[in-house]
């Protein structure tokens, strides 16, 4: 079975989840991104249009996806378990910056007016052999649209 369909599987609870370790945060980062899109897309019915987009100044969003009508951008925050912290801690007023003014990137490039767009988090919590934990938290990086 591929890594796709077996995140998804452990995402939907068939199976149990046997992860590597987690030694590095490059490591960390793309477990979570793979879990954060599985999680969206079986789970909450997202579809996934991009992932890993990233501007001409080096700005990036994880994952541009679609929900019904609404066009939302999605930052992800992974840690391994045994953090003290929540992902959602490490989302600094910099970062919220960088991934709005992406976001208004993909928008001007879509040359489009009225839009529904929203700025989600998602935080998943990865522990080695076990499932992940994923919690999606809507609007959470405010956004407003920007000419360009």
């Amino acid at each position: 079975m591929d890594l796709r369909r077996t995140i998804a599987a452990h995402l939907l609870g068939s199976h149990r989840l046997n992860a590597p370790s987690f030694d590095s945060r490059a490591q960390t980062g793309q477990w979570g991104d793979r879990g954060a899109a599985d999680f969206l897309r079986w789970k909450r019915r997202f579809k996934i249009l991009y992932r890993n987009y990233f501007t001409e100044n080096g700005d990036e969003i994880d994952l541009v996806c679609r929900q019904g009508e609404t066009l939302v951008f999605v930052e992800v925050r992974s840690l391994a378990s045994g953090s003290k912290m929540r992902p959602a801690d490490t989302v600094g007023k910099s970062k919220e910056r960088r991934v709005a003014r992406a976001a208004n990137r993909w928008l001007h490039l879509l040359n489009r007016d009225q839009i529904n767009v929203r700025i989600d988090l998602v935080e998943v919590v990865l522990e080695t052999g076990a499932l992940p934990k994923v919690n999606h938290i809507e609007n959470a990086i405010p956004f407003e649209s920007e000419e360009l």
